[in-house]
């Protein structure tokens, strides 16, 4: 492990505009390790752990870059959002159609209007008046479909 270029002053401050992010350097079952410690979007307070410096240094500046150009809530996107956005950026690739547009306004699905309160509850009676009815007749008069 490289030891050069390590700071003095702990904890490593890394600052881009109004983005101050920390780098703790700590020891930890007699290993060194060095971690970035910055806000999320939701104002929670997130941890990454490198073994190097150079490692978490990076990491912070990217940090506070992604924090500077407005971004932030990229760096919560959890591993099934990262995956569907990949996805779906993957099948437009090509296409030329950009990803905000893919479902940009548009004939709305039959199945995937809203439906108001009385549509619901007159479904709900309905499905409610057959299953009584299925459930009131002996096995033999049941109607087979």
């Amino acid at each position: 492990m490289c030891q050069m270029g390590l700071p003095t002053k702990w904890p490593h401050k890394i600052k881009s505009g109004n983005a101050s992010i920390s780098i703790y350097q700590i020891e930890n079952k007699g290993y060194q390790e060095f971690k970035v410690v910055y806000y999320d979007a939701e104002r929670k307070r997130r941890f990454k752990t490198c073994a190097e410096f150079a490692d978490a240094k990076k990491f912070a500046e990217n940090v506070t870059a992604t924090i500077g150009n407005g971004e932030i809530s990229a760096l919560t996107l959890t591993n099934t959002d990262r995956l569907l956005y990949l996805r779906a950026v993957d099948s437009l690739r090509g296409t030329g159609f950009p990803l905000d547009s893919a479902l940009g306004p548009g004939p709305i699905p039959e199945g995937r209007k809203a439906k108001s309160h009385r549509d619901r509850r007159k479904r709900r009676q309905v499905r409610r008046r057959s299953t009584k009815d299925r459930i009131r007749k002996s096995p033999g008069q049941l109607q087979r479909r």
